[in-house]
C-alpha cells in the first residue's frame, strides 16, 4: 500500500516527513476516486478502505471516513456499485 501510515516509522523526523507525503498521497487518492469522469480504480478504493481500518490515529481515520461519506453521498456514486461489487478484492470495500 502506498500510505506510510501502514508502515512502521523508525524515528519522529522520518515519521513527520512521511505523514506530510501521506496527506498529499491520500488527497490525490481521494481526488482520483471522486473523479466520476474516469473509470473507478477498485484497487485504489480497496487501499483507501483498508487504510481507514488500519489507521494509526483518530485524525487519520476521521479524514478517510469523511472522504468515504463524501464518496457515498455523491450523486453519481450509485454508478460505481456494479464496478465495486464485480472488481473489488476487498469485502470491506464491498460492504462499505
Amino acid at each position: 500500500l502506498p500510505w506510510p501510515c501502514l508502515a512502521r516509522f523508525p524515528c519522529s523526523h522520518r515519521r513527520s516527513n512521511r505523514l506530510r507525503r501521506h496527506r498529499l498521497t491520500m488527497e490525490a487518492a481521494f481526488e482520483k476516486l471522486l473523479n466520476f469522469n474516469e473509470p473507478l480504480d477498485c484497487n485504489l478504493l480497496d487501499q483507501v478502505v483498508e487504510a481507514m481500518y488500519l489507521a494509526r490515529s483518530k485524525e487519520e481515520q476521521r479524514s478517510i471516513q469523511t472522504f468515504m461519506t463524501t464518496f457515498q453521498d455523491h450523486p453519481q456514486s450509485w454508478t460505481r456499485v456494479d464496478t465495486i461489487l464485480e472488481f473489488s478484492q476487498s469485502a470491506k470495500s464491498k460492504f462499505f
